[in-house]
């Protein structure tokens, strides 16, 4: 119990930051009171022992700093992959994400996407060295690249069950359960503690959305278009997002438009993915200009204080256990409601099925 309930504490915010530790209190007032600390045993995670809790449990998926390990990648000519997409056909557009239009193709006997970036970020793909560092069984792999003229192209394995924004509001035949949303949460949560905490220097991914949130057949995460994030020392977080600007429901609005670089920023982002899996809610409501963020905030509140979760939860859920709702629910609002300077990092809020 006792673990339970220290972590419940780290959660809602019981523990010290910094600031908090040399008497400065938070002056944020239009962050909502999260509800207290239940006085049963909590289901909340087990707390992080240490810092190093990424090593502990990934020691299969090692830091590339650490094993020096790198894949080949391989470069393709613009004419190859032109070719391979219909000339970029949109018989074959799979989508566009902020970094550029991604197309479906074959090369080599195997089915890839190949993005093609935007003018004004032709010049990430100096970073493609870094790249062929980062291996993780939740991040799509970067497979190759193009680099021709003012032609700039990603070659990337090619996930086949398109994305978690897909098959939480657009598929209509099949709901995902509850188990898979929680394998969802947590191999998420997996990959982006890699990027933070496996990768030196670390990589802030600035876009986590639903969207870039793959699934395979089997309903595996892929995290995607991490590959054109910053990379940042952990030592400077001065640098400026344009990513995450206006009307971005999975920004922190506490910056305004102007987003300092953080693993804060992925932590926040995270935990408005959380609230869609446990409400099945779009991130902005059709037809109005309520988010996610603030459609949840008392009805959290009401769900913990009542014991009563159906006014938050999705109604197409047919059943869910209580206690892993209950530990989604504070791990959302710890990253939601939370200052940047008391909210916790990757490493303390990501969700545990055991």
């Amino acid at each position: 119990m006792g673990k339970s309930v220290a972590t419940l504490q780290l959660l809602m915010g019981c523990c010290k930051t910094s600031s908090e530790a040399d008497g400065r209190t938070d002056t944020t007032d239009d962050r909502p009171k999260l509800p207290a600390p239940l006085n049963h045993q909590s289901p909340v995670m087990d707390p992080i022992e240490s810092s190093s809790s990424y090593d502990k449990e990934n020691r299969s998926h090692p830091p590339a700093s650490e094993t020096g390990l790198r894949y080949e990648m391989k470069k393709y000519g613009f004419k190859e992959l032109a070719e391979v997409t219909g000339y970029f056909s949109d018989d074959n557009l799979l989508g566009e994400g902020g970094f550029g239009l991604v197309y479906k193709a074959t090369l080599d006997g195997e089915d890839v996407a190949i993005k093609k970036l935007k003018r004004e970020l032709e010049n990430k793909l100096e970073e493609s060295e870094y790249l062929s560092s980062v291996s993780h069984p939740n991040i799509v792999k970067m497979i190759g690249y193009c680099s021709e003229g003012k032609n700039r192209l990603l070659v990337l394995e090619f996930i086949p069950n398109n994305t978690l924004a897909y098959h939480l509001h657009v598929e209509k035949n099949k709901t995902l359960d509850w188990s898979t949303r929680m394998n969802i949460a947590l191999q998420t949560a997996n990959g982006l503690l890699y990027l933070h905490e496996g990768c030196k220097p670390s990589i802030i991914h600035r876009d986590m959305k639903a969207d870039n949130i793959l699934l395979d057949n089997n309903f595996k995460v892929k995290v995607a278009d991490f590959s054109l994030s910053s990379f940042l020392d952990t030592r400077n977080v001065h640098h400026i997002s344009s990513i995450c600007r206006g009307t971005n429901v999975y920004a922190d609005k506490e910056f305004g438009d102007v987003q300092k670089i953080t693993d804060k920023l992925d932590v926040y982002s995270y935990g408005v993915i959380l609230l869609e899996l446990i409400t099945g809610r779009k991130p902005l409501h059709e037809g109005s200009n309520i988010t996610i963020v603030q459609w949840a905030k008392n009805r959290i509140g009401q769900a913990l204080n009542n014991d009563d979760y159906t006014r938050l939860v999705d109604s197409r859920l047919k059943e869910y256990k209580e206690n892993e709702m209950l530990r989604m629910i504070y791990c959302a609002a710890a990253s939601v409601y939370k200052p940047s300077f008391s909210r916790p990092n990757m490493n303390q809020v990501k969700v545990s099925t055991s």
